[in-house]
């Protein structure tokens, strides 16, 4: 019997890759949560697509959290599966099947993913390539090149711009964290994935096109959100004991700076430590509950 899958989109102002990605996912359930767009892609979709359910919201809420609404609605009306798919990525005909077929005798696997091409489907997608790359998996480029590629490779991560997982994994895992807003989510349910005993792999015979070579827009870069997320990344890991032994540590070296450019009148660098220390404060409390929940092996976020 065919699993029944739901695909998952969030879309956020992206009329450039919506007629393409959505037209690759003709004949599935399909739902688009959309952050608050401001382009014209409600409209399109309603007009042009109005068997897919969008659901539209007030606010962006980012990555992880608007995944959470399409995983749920998903769950509550019969997905057995669900496939997460970038709004600028373009599945192929039988990228579901194989994925679908691989899950149903392998179920120790939590994420599934095909191969990312480039939007012309001519190479593998760069950041992609790095997923696979010896220090990930020693045997996938030995085989590409001398033996053929094996039905599945086994990989310590993989990005979500096309993930496979099947519904008993949020029964045990639970949805994406709502301490991450965009980036470091698919890292942290990785991590919980490996915690709570499942397996993640790559199925060379499923593919999708990741188009990135559309993107005009620039990723966040500010120096506190990327630090702030870098810390969450690293401790709200609930496979790594050393949060309750470094954050005394770290905390504290930075208040000793602070006393230190206050002393010496530097006001400017003062006033930088003081705000990384209210960011330590705020993300002590928010990893520290994290961590409990995620370990709790609860149907959590969803």
């Amino acid at each position: 019997m065919k699993v029944k899958v739901f695909v998952i989109i969030i879309s956020y102002n992206g009329m450039k890759w919506l007629p393409s990605c959505l037209s690759s996912t003709e004949g599935c359930d399909v739902v688009v949560v959309d952050n608050a767009s401001t382009d014209g892609s409600r409209d399109y979709i309603k007009n042009n697509f109005p068997s897919i359910k969008l659901l539209h919201q007030q606010k962006n809420l980012g990555f992880g959290q608007a995944n959470n609404i399409g995983i749920k609605y998903a769950l509550d009306n019969g997905a057995e599966a669900v496939f997460l798919l970038n709004q600028d990525a373009y599945m192929q005909d039988d990228t579901i099947d194989v994925l679908s077929s691989f899950s149903k005798k392998n179920p120790e696997f939590g994420i599934l993913s095909p191969i990312h091409l480039t939007g012309d489907g001519k190479y593998l997608d760069e950041n992609f390539s790095y997923y696979l790359s010896y220090k990930c998996n020693k045997y996938f480029y030995s085989d590409a090149v001398l033996r053929g590629l094996k039905e599945y490779y086994e990989v310590p991560f993989v990005n979500a711009a096309g993930w496979y997982i099947p519904k008993q994994v949020f029964n045990v895992v639970g949805g994406f964290d709502p301490i991450f807003f965009h980036y470091g989510e698919d890292d942290n349910f990785c991590q919980r994935i490996y915690y709570h005993n499942f397996k993640i792999g790559v199925i060379p015979k499923s593919k999708i096109l990741h188009d990135r070579g559309k993107r005009n827009f620039q990723s966040v870069s500010d120096s506190f959100l990327t630090w702030e997320r870098q810390l969450k990344v690293k401790w709200g890991n609930i496979n790594n004991s050393s949060f309750e032994e470094e954050f005394p540590k770290m905390y504290k070296q930075e208040r000793i700076k602070y006393y230190k450019y206050r002393a010496k009148i530097q006001l400017g660098k003062a006033k930088k430590v003081a705000l990384k220390l209210s960011i330590l404060k705020r993300i002590e409390i928010e990893i520290t509950k994290s961590k409990k929940l995620n370990s709790s092996g609860k149907n959590l976020y969803l």
